[in-house]
């Protein structure tokens, strides 16, 4: 919060009264949620800039506290009318390229420059991350020929977010390098693969664009990071059998860039045995592996990243929540279980995290966690707050009796409901077939100059007066439908009433 505007000039003032007042309501404020936008159920407060000079621009509560109240721009702002429930907005002023000239021309009080800025920002087209677009989708730019990186060229997105008016700018030129747009159709954005952005942005934080050179050299002469499963050699860490890879790429310019190169070394993996890199944005939890190496790179201690990595080593599949699964990585104890993510996420670093007694450890048996409903992880938090782990783990086990009594119950229900689902379907197709056959035949009769019959059918079931043996059938397997019907509806009322036992301490 400290390194915004807002907070900064206060700061910078010396009106402590105000800066405490402000921390206090901004910490009331929702977060920005970014690019990726949310939809109108989250009620977030919006702001748009007055007269609609950039069209179709919004910034979220927080941006506009943190980078535009305040400043001589806040005078062009004005709340948003409410946003639909159905709508995704995102804030744009989460677009680095867009913040970055909102302080520039604030700063100049140039709001005409900031609205061509924004605008044509807005207008381009989006980076194309690990994929390739064609040449003629956007506008181009390359490192400089005297980098001697060929083949290193930035889309048009990527190059005003990430290059623009930065210390990095003069190593880039408008345009592709001579020769390129001969022989290729389509490209990729270097700056789309994570590496190389992480890479820019700490050449950028730390001014040191020769430490961006020798990682972008390295880069653009390995094998790009697939992901996929591989031999060969990998780079894991020295001490200790943690289950860890990264690809030479990825280690580059994640690890030896940061000044962690001594932690790990380059093993060869044994013939047969194949391995994926860890740092993959596909893979499962790669969102938790950048935290925590940002959290490391931030307060320069590798031991955060490590131990991070040795809490979450293994894990390639999602919380299973309330299913049984087999064959997976656990934490917990006695009293419940809790997948990785819900340890990292919702335990590890609390007040009662020492009562966890299985850490990481491989699970044959089947287990679901505990801890991904928001009611337990809230009484997760209160029994922290009132170092109480007794009536947590009471009310853990107590959440487990009731499962037993009512999910696997529901599951059987349901499943049922969807057999009988299916032979209802089954009777009504068969009712209809001999319908017809009863119509043409009795239809056959009646006008074909054949003299009518004075034999009809019929049954107790469904009575009689029908035409040929065929109407008795139809209403026979329509009847056994309808009762199944009735049926599925006595269970679906079982089941509503199970489930709400179930969500009251889910």
């Amino acid at each position: 919060m400290f390194g915004r505007p807002r907070a900064k000039s206060l700061f910078n003032t010396g009106d402590f009264q105000a800066l405490k007042a402000f921390t206090a309501s901004r910490a009331e404020v929702k977060i920005c949620h970014g690019v990726a936008g949310v939809d109108g159920k989250m009620k977030t407060t919006w702001y748009r800039p007055a007269n609609r000079d950039v069209d179709g621009m919004v910034s979220c509560e927080a941006c506009y506290e943190d980078y535009i109240s305040g400043t001589v721009f806040s005078a062009h702002f004005e709340k948003s009318a409410p946003q639909p429930l159905d709508q995704i907005w995102a804030c744009d002023i989460a677009v680095p390229g867009i913040r970055r000239r909102l302080e520039e021309f604030s700063n100049r009080d140039d709001w005409r420059a900031f609205v061509a800025a924004a605008t044509h920002r807005l207008e381009v087209p989006a980076c194309s991350p690990y994929q390739e677009r064609p040449i003629e989708s956007t506008k181009w730019y390359h490192a400089s020929e005297n980098l001697n990186l060929p083949g290193f060229v930035v889309c048009e997105a990527c190059y005003l977010d990430g290059i623009a008016n930065t210390c990095m700018d003069v190593h880039f030129r408008s345009g592709l390098e001579s020769g390129l747009h001969d022989r290729h159709k389509n490209l990729t954005c270097t700056l789309g693969y994570l590496p190389m952005a992480i890479n820019l942005q700490e050449a950028i934080f730390t001014e040191n664009s020769q430490l961006w050179y020798e990682a972008a050299r390295i880069f653009m002469h390995e094998d790009i990071c697939s992901g996929q499963a591989q031999q060969g050699k990998s780079h894991v860490l020295k001490d200790g059998n943690i289950d860890f890879n990264l690809c030479h790429s990825c280690y580059t310019c994640y690890i030896d860039l940061f000044g962690f190169g001594e932690h790990f070394e380059e093993v060869h993996t044994p013939t047969g045995n194949k391995w994926s890199c860890d740092f993959h944005p596909a893979r499962h939890g790669f969102s938790k592996y950048t935290s925590a190496l940002s959290e490391a790179i931030f307060v320069n201690e590798f031991s955060v990243l490590k131990d991070f990595i040795v809490r979450y080593q293994g894990v390639t599949q999602p919380c299973p929540r309330s299913d049984f699964t087999t064959g997976r990585r656990w934490y917990g104890n006695a009293d419940f279980s809790v997948c990785p993510d819900c340890f990292e996420e919702v335990i590890q670093g609390t007040k009662l995290a020492s009562v966890i007694t299985i850490r990481n450890q491989f699970r044959q048996a089947e287990k679901s966690c505990d801890i991904y409903s928001p009611r337990m992880r809230g009484l997760w938090r209160e029994a922290c707050a009132n170092n109480d782990y007794a009536s947590f783990a009471e009310l853990a086990r107590h959440r487990v009796e009731v499962y037993w009594q009512t999910v696997p119950v529901m599951n059987r229900l349901l499943s049922q409901q969807r057999i009988r689902l299916m032979q209802q379907q089954t009777l009504n197709s068969s009712s209809l077939l001999y319908k017809r056959l009863d119509m043409t035949t009795s239809s056959y009769i009646n006008y074909s100059g054949v003299a009518q019959p004075t034999v009809t059918y019929g049954a107790a079931d469904v009575g009689y007066g029908f035409a040929t043996s065929y109407g008795v059938e139809a209403a026979m397997l329509g009847q056994q439908a309808s009762n199944l019907t009735l049926s599925s509806g006595t269970d679906a009322g079982n089941v509503a009433y199970l489930e709400a036992l179930w969500e009251a301490v889910e």
